[in-house]
């Protein structure tokens, strides 16, 4: 099954993907694609979320990162931990919120922050 078949998946890059919740048998499809860290934003409803998401991403080899963002009030910590997650060690980042619109807008945060950083340097 390929990956362009998650929900909602879109490649922001080479690097960096964004989709819907994936099923079991997905986030093995995001593994072959040569992703390495998961990156989930979701609260843990079991209406859509997989049963021991963290334990299928270890197993696959991939770093995983749990943000529970509750996007109807969005902290700063949120965004600081987005932050860490995305800048963590690993070349193909992929990340599946419950709200996908929110979560473009957090990832465009990160590259406004991190090309200012560089622009400062």
């Amino acid at each position: 099954m390929p990956i362009d078949d998650i929900k909602n998946f879109i490649a922001v890059s080479d690097r960096l993907g964004t989709a819907g919740q994936p099923s079991e048998a997905q986030l093995r499809d995001v593994a072959d694609a040569g992703f390495e860290v998961v990156v989930n934003l979701g609260l843990l409803d079991p209406r859509y979320c997989l049963a021991d998401e963290a334990g299928s991403v270890a197993s696959l080899g991939l770093a995983y990162h749990h943000i529970p963002v509750d996007f109807n009030a969005p902290q700063p910590d949120d965004l600081r931990r987005f932050f860490d997650a995305m800048d963590a060690p690993g070349s193909g980042r992929r990340t599946h919120p419950a709200d996908l619109g929110a979560e473009r807008h957090l990832d465009a945060l990160h590259r406004r922050a991190r090309r200012r950083l560089a622009a400062e340097r």
